[in-house]
């Protein structure tokens, strides 16, 4: 198998391919399966809080789980959009070799 030329269009992989590349996951267009999951993820929320609290016995009880639920909330929110925002790329790899 010979290496692809130059002659034969963009490799793969080249510079016109990086150029599509993303610095993170908030950049437009959103992938149809990350919506997918901050809607499922809403939806276990809200699905939690309409069926499950209910069901606890106790009114102290219930709140003190849901003060924990909530929290568990943020604090999975919170560490979800800094993993989103981060550029998961390596930066040995994006810079050019030295020339000596």
């Amino acid at each position: 198998m010979e290496a692809p030329s130059s002659e034969s269009g963009p490799v793969e992989g080249g510079e016109e391919d990086f150029a599509k590349r993303r610095i993170n996951g908030f950049e437009l267009p959103f992938h149809p399966l990350q919506v997918l999951a901050w809607f499922v993820f809403g939806l276990d929320v809200g699905a939690y809080a309409v069926f499950g609290l209910p069901l606890v016995g106790q009114d102290g009880l219930r709140i003190a789980i849901a003060m924990a639920y909530a929290l568990s909330v943020i604090v999975l929110v919170f560490a979800t959009w800094r993993a989103t925002a981060c550029d998961p790329s390596d930066p040995n790899v994006q810079t050019p070799p030295a020339v000596s």
